[in-house]
């Protein structure tokens, strides 16, 4: 008998930028499996372009969003090549924490009309908070803390039962990148169209042990924290993804690795060996601003490959507390020194910016925005992206493993420590923290809101070309996002 497994991307209940992105998990888990069983059939669906887009529970009822969701399902799944019985494996993942609740549902949904089915779930939030389907007459069998391939081929080689309580499955990471199969990606074929950008990863793991990130929470003592595919590996599937996307009319491309390119010697292999396919716009890296030097700079630039920082602050206090460096002062200087470099070479580069994670003061707010307002002032080119973002708290981190601490230190209050669990704090929950004694939540969106809005005018200002409607739209979102969290902690009756 011929074994199935249906691989689901959840539906999608608020608007999230990153939820957009067309996800590749099932093009690894997919490869490794038919590389590893010949008896094996596979498919894929994305639920949030089954659902025609962000399915707002605000509109309906509890009952009302199931019930659609149910009637999504019983379409998708009267399009399958195959019946779904006692031998199919059903692979939902939750990339993050606002999964949970879309992720109960589907599973829910094969409990109560296929029963018979395995139920598996991996990916973010499966790796941060493996108990949550811990219970009695749970609708999920297996949950997959960390990588998926090596657990998923051994729930099929030794045959997975039906469980009355979550079985917690903590994965074996594999060691050597280059002995996965090499990537075929028509498993996600039929939604390709439906993005305008693709990426992969090259590496997984990171060595940093940044506090923010539940990273160093899933690393083995016997696997290294950074593992990457060689140089030529590398380029072979960069190429591989290119061209798939460049045959679905993609032109913008990137990475989803942690930290690409850690060894410099790799880098300027794997620079040397890629040679950019001429009808992409660009591919896209994230990168410590501490790990560049202009040469290699001027490498990624002539291979169109554009850098997407995570410097996180600009305060030598928050990048202490939040682990980013040993040393801040260095980093910072660094930082700026590559600045220069940008400024020098022309080149176009994002910065990702965290503003109140625990211990944020109204000084450290102000060290930060005024830094990059004089980012801003020097930008004679308009070269420079910042992708700024109000701390949202998630499982799985030194943090929520450690909020006592936090609370007697800095005096931070989680007010949501379970968001995730409940419709009613699912859009906000996350975000309500009080970072420091000195820095109530409410003062601290009021502080967050009118430096960005500052900030967005420095930019319109900057601009030859000013784009109005682009401008008042960014004013716009930002205000609304204050008086939602205003309003939501006014109704919840935080102070």
């Amino acid at each position: 008998m011929k074994k199935k497994v249906l691989f689901i991307q959840p539906f999608q209940f608020i608007k999230k930028k990153m939820f957009n992105d067309l996800p590749i998990w099932p093009v690894y888990l997919e490869n490794f499996l038919k590389s590893k069983i010949d008896n094996i059939i596979t498919e894929f669906t994305h639920l949030l372009v089954e659902s025609g887009g962000v399915l707002d529970y605000e509109i309906f009822t509890n009952s009302e969003l199931i019930n659609r969701c149910y009637s999504i399902l019983d379409n998708v799944l009267s399009k399958l090549d195959f019946k779904i019985d006692s031998n199919t494996f059903i692979c939902i993942s939750g990339t993050t924490s606002f999964h949970y609740l879309p992720t109960k549902i589907i599973a829910e949904y094969f409990q109560k009309f296929y029963p018979d089915t395995i139920t598996i779930f991996g990916g973010g939030h499966a790796s941060s908070s493996p108990y949550d389907f811990n219970y009695d007459k749970t609708p999920v069998d297996y949950v997959v803390m960390g990588e998926g391939e090596i657990p998923l081929y051994n729930l099929f080689k030794n045959g997975a039962k039906k469980q009355k309580i979550a079985r917690i499955i903590e994965s074996d990471p594999i060691p050597d990148l280059n002995n996965l199969p090499n990537l075929d990606f028509s498993i996600i074929s039929k939604y390709v169209r439906k993005f305008d950008h693709l990426s992969i990863s090259l590496s997984r793991g990171c060595p940093y042990n940044c506090y923010y990130c539940m990273e160093r929470n899933l690393r083995k003592n016997s696997v290294e924290g950074w593992r990457v595919y060689s140089p030529e590996r590398a380029v072979k599937e960069t190429l591989s993804m290119i061209n798939f996307g460049v045959e679905n009319n993609i032109k913008v491309f990137g990475f989803q690795d942690p930290m690409f390119g850690l060894n410099k010697e790799w880098i300027n292999k794997y620079l040397d060996l890629f040679e950019p396919n001429s009808n992409i716009d660009v591919l896209w890296i994230e990168n410590r601003v501490d790990l560049l030097n202009e040469n290699l700079l001027k490498k990624f630039i002539k291979k169109k490959i554009a850098q997407m920082h995570g410097l996180e602050s600009c305060s030598k206090k928050m990048l202490k507390i939040m682990n980013k460096t040993s040393n801040p002062a260095d980093y910072l200087k660094k930082f700026n020194g590559l600045l220069e470099l940008y400024r020098k070479l022309d080149c176009y580069y994002s910065i990702n910016l965290v503003f109140n994670h625990p211990g944020e003061t109204v000084q450290t707010y102000q060290e930060t925005f005024n830094f990059l307002k004089n980012i801003v002032e020097k930008d004679t080119n308009n070269t420079v992206n910042f992708e700024i973002i109000f701390y949202h708290q998630f499982p799985g981190n030194r943090i929520y493993h450690g909020l006592d601490y936090y609370n007697k230190k800095y005096g931070t209050i989680i007010y949501f420590p379970e968001w995730w669990k409940e419709f009613s704090s699912l859009k906000l929950g996350a975000f309500c923290v009080k970072p420091s004694y000195e820095l109530s939540l409410e003062k601290s969106i009021n502080i967050y809101s009118d430096n960005r809005i500052e900030l967005y005018k420095l930019q319109y200002k900057k601009r030859e070309k000013r784009i109005f409607y682009e401008f008042i739209g960014n004013i716009t979102t930002i205000e609304k996002q204050r008086k939602e969290l205003l309003k939501f902690m006014e109704v919840n009756k935080i102070k």
